[in-house]
């Protein structure tokens, strides 16, 4: 019984570890990290044809619903849907491969 509440509190402890507070602002890429504000977005338009940012460093990629002033999503019909457009995999010397 020991034993078990052990491993039971070693696993809590290691769950509560992973919770750190990361900073959302910064490329985690171990080969290049930056400021997100360096890389280069594009936009993506959904099956819904509402728009997101878009990112796509190589290794890591971002994504975020486009958003009016007051926090609406930006949906239309005027762009093709399921299509990305722009630099987003501009802003990285690391290669995508995929």
């Amino acid at each position: 019984m020991k034993l078990v509440k052990s491993l039971a509190l070693l696993a809590t402890f290691g769950a509560l570890a992973a919770c750190e507070a990361t900073d959302k602002t910064h490329d985690r890429n171990m080969f290049d990290h930056k400021d997100l504000s360096q890389l280069k977005a594009g936009i993506w338009v959904d099956p819904e044809g509402c728009q997101h940012w878009i990112i796509d460093d190589g290794v890591e990629g971002y994504m975020d619903l486009r958003r009016t002033p007051d926090g609406k999503p930006v949906c239309s019909d005027e762009f093709p849907k399921n299509t990305a457009s722009g630099p987003f995999k501009a802003g990285s010397w690391v290669p995508d491969t995929i």
